[in-house]
């Protein structure tokens, strides 16, 4: 997995720790708007975050609903929260 790929991912795994797999995707939508829009997460706005090819544009949500879909399964198969848990 390239740089860019764990970088991703590791939003993905930061969102997911935040949201329960069953919550409202326009839920999960506005969390990660919110997280991105406070640079929440390592100080990425959108522009950083799209470099890494993390997008909440309508277009570019199917690779970003992947990568969450993944964060959730991996977090399942783990039994444990991701290292972001408060």
């Amino acid at each position: 997995m390239s740089e860019t790929e764990s970088l991703a991912f590791e939003f993905a795994c930061y969102i997911a720790d935040r949201v329960p797999r069953d919550t409202p995707w326009t839920s999960v939508y506005d969390e990660m708007c919110r997280v991105v829009r406070s640079r929440a997460f390592r100080g990425m706005g959108y522009a950083e975050l799209a470099d890494v090819g993390i997008s909440l544009s309508i277009t570019g949500l199917d690779r970003t609903c992947r990568l969450l879909e993944e964060a959730w399964e991996a977090m399942s198969r783990a039994g444990s929260a991701s290292p972001y848990a408060a």
